[in-house]
């Protein structure tokens, strides 16, 4: 009998992680230094305008701006959970002024969803800023007779329902 292989799903969330911490480093990058950008930034977002990834986005970019010395303007490009968007930026040229405000279903669970997809979820990007994480909470009504999924979970299986 051979072991089971696991895919560790936590280095695709670091990777992630890791290219949404590399854009809030680009805002201490001295300007001075580089003759990059010589125009302004797109940052492409793959969901609606509000959504926590274009709110971050939109936080980000007035900081970016006055450090780099141009303009960065947020462009929404909402579908497949961040598929479009990110097809969309590597269409673009390759020389840093058109970026992708990514999460962890494009990199993690998009790929096991969706396998014709045009572009590799890790080798196509290059991380670059860790911008910022937040947790997912699971919630209930507070009418519920239970305060937790272990509290549940005994209700259950002393019910038998």
């Amino acid at each position: 009998m051979s072991p089971v292989r696991r895919t560790d799903s936590r280095i695709s969330i670091r990777r992630i992680l890791i290219v949404l911490g590399s854009l809030l480093g680009l805002a201490f990058v001295p300007t001075a230094e580089a003759a990059w950008p010589e125009r302004p930034i797109r940052i492409f977002v793959g969901y609606t305008v509000g959504g926590s990834t274009d709110v971050v986005g939109r936080l980000l970019a007035p900081r970016l701006a006055e450090r780099l010395g141009q303009p960065v303007i947020i462009e929404n490009k909402p579908g497949g959970a961040g598929d479009l968007a990110a097809d969309l930026m590597l269409q673009m040229p390759a020389e840093g002024h058109t970026l992708l405000m990514s999460t962890v279903a494009l990199h993690a669970i998009n790929p096991g969803l969706n396998r014709t997809r045009r572009f590799h979820p890790v080798d196509d990007f290059t991380p670059i800023a860790m911008v910022g994480a937040y947790p997912l909470v699971l919630i209930a009504s507070p009418q519920t007779r239970f305060q937790s999924l272990r509290e549940r979970s005994t209700k259950v299986q002393k019910s038998g329902s």
